[in-house]
């Protein structure tokens, strides 16, 4: 296996990068804390010595093979609520602590699978499932050879999935730490940057998106958006999503006014209640997501009309000028 020492520089970066697992752990757990949609009570940190269902035996029996390198750091990543939110786009957090369920374990006759997270009690293993999560099958070795098209090395790390095939599936390299997102949809846009040699373990990178990023300043853009509500955080229905805002480059707060005129009823809703509620500097979690979790269908009109009725007024002041 080669080291990144006996490589040449990546030509997607624009500076090297190295891999630290204390850094990639704290950068995440830091980015988990930070989501407005995630109650602190569904951020699971591991015990001393790593989360124990979590080995290398336990991966293979699914036929996940890995370094020791990522098998310790899937160990003391931090994980969200077993239900699997989004954290970003299209991207939902991958639970690798329910590679402690063998695949024998399962069966469709047990009257009483676990199937949701007790938050209020730490899982060392959180409840099996009625049937193996999808993204079991998806992270096995011969899974990306097939419906991919090449294999990841052993340093490299799915930590995202979703349930379409728009997926993001964000892959983090212990390599040099960084993180690549490739498109379940097997299209490359913009064209890669750079090009590796055949025989180069960061190959693979090029069947990826554009853009090959370190982990902490990738989570610091993550981070960004939702602060500026480019992307918008809503919990509810146990799964919570994220939403792109329509016209992202114009949605800002402005003297605590929308900018951004053609936004769907719901995104004027959330945006209100964001603001409501203080974020991003001042922002009250518990109430905001209670709030958005009841909102009903007239809030939802009389937020849209108030919307409406402030663009017409900026219009008018607008014009006046």
């Amino acid at each position: 296996m080669s080291s990144l020492e006996t490589l040449p520089p990546d030509p997607r970066l624009d500076s090297p990068a190295t891999y630290s697992a204390p850094a990639v752990i704290a950068s995440i757990e830091t980015f988990y804390r930070s989501l407005p949609h995630i109650s602190p009570e569904h951020i699971h940190t591991p015990p001393p010595g790593g989360w124990p269902s979590i080995t290398k035996e336990a991966l293979g029996k699914w036929n996940i093979h890995k370094t020791e390198q990522v098998v310790g750091l899937l160990r003391h990543l931090p994980y969200l609520c077993s239900s699997q939110p989004r954290i970003a786009p299209d991207a939902r957090v991958i639970d690798y602590r329910l590679v402690g369920h063998a695949p024998d374990d399962y069966t469709t006759t047990d009257p009483n699978p676990g199937n949701e997270c007790d938050c209020h009690h730490h899982h060392l293993l959180p409840p099996r499932p009625r049937h193996p999560p999808p993204w079991l099958s998806q992270l096995a070795d011969n899974h990306h050879q097939s419906d991919w098209g090449f294999q990841l090395p052993l340093t490299a790390v799915q930590l995202t999935w979703d349930q379409h095939r728009g997926a993001a599936c964000h892959i983090l390299d212990t390599l040099d730490g960084t993180m690549s997102l490739f498109s379940a949809e097997g299209y490359v846009y913009p064209s890669p940057k750079g090009h590796y040699s055949s025989d180069d373990p960061r190959v693979w990178r090029e069947a990826c998106d554009e853009a090959t990023v370190p982990v902490a300043e990738l989570l610091r853009e993550w981070t960004d958006r939702f602060r500026c509500m480019e992307w918008l955080g809503v919990p509810g229905g146990g799964e919570p999503g994220v939403i792109v805002v329509a016209g992202t480059k114009d949605l800002w707060w402005k003297q605590g006014e929308f900018e951004e005129k053609w936004l769907a009823r719901e995104m004027v809703a959330y945006s209100a209640i964001f603001k409501k509620y203080g974020w991003p500097d001042n922002y009250r979690g518990e109430e905001c997501r209670k709030a958005i979790a009841e909102l009903t269908e007239e809030e939802m009109e009389r937020y849209l009309e108030a919307h409406r009725q402030e663009m017409a007024r900026l219009e008018r002041a607008e014009s006046e000028t």
